[in-house]
C-alpha cells in the first residue's frame, strides 16, 4: 500500500486535500454582472418612490383646504427652492 499524504501538506505547490483556489477574475466578473443589474434597478425604484411620494403630496394638498393654490405654491417653492439651495450649498463648498 502506498501511504497517503498527511492532510494539509504541500504537494507540488498546492495543499493536498483542499479544493483549488477560485479564480479572482470569475468573482470580479460575477460581481460586475450583479452590479450592472442591481444599480439601475435600485435607481429606478428610488426615483419611482420619490416621484410617487411627490404625487401623493400634491394630491393631498389639492384635496385639503388649500386646494389648487396650495399645489401651485408647493410647485413654485420646489422650482425656485431646489436650485437656490443647490447654489447656496455650492457656494459653501467652494469656500
Amino acid at each position: 500500500m502506498t501511504p497517503k499524504a498527511p492532510r494539509n501538506t504541500i504537494v507540488a505547490g498546492a495543499v493536498a486535500n483542499e479544493a483549488p483556489p477560485v479564480r479572482s477574475d470569475r468573482i470580479d466578473m460575477s460581481q460586475r454582472v450583479i452590479d450592472a443589474i442591481l444599480f439601475p434597478l435600485l435607481s429606478m425604484l428610488i426615483i419611482a418612490a420619490f416621484a410617487g411620494g411627490l404625487g401623493v403630496l400634491f394630491i393631498i394638498i389639492e384635496h385639503s383646504a388649500m386646494g389648487l393654490v396650495g399645489v401651485i405654491v408647493l410647485g413654485v417653492a420646489i422650482v425656485v427652492g431646489v436650485p437656490a439651495a443647490a447654489a447656496l450649498i455650492q457656494r459653501q463648498i467652494e469656500r
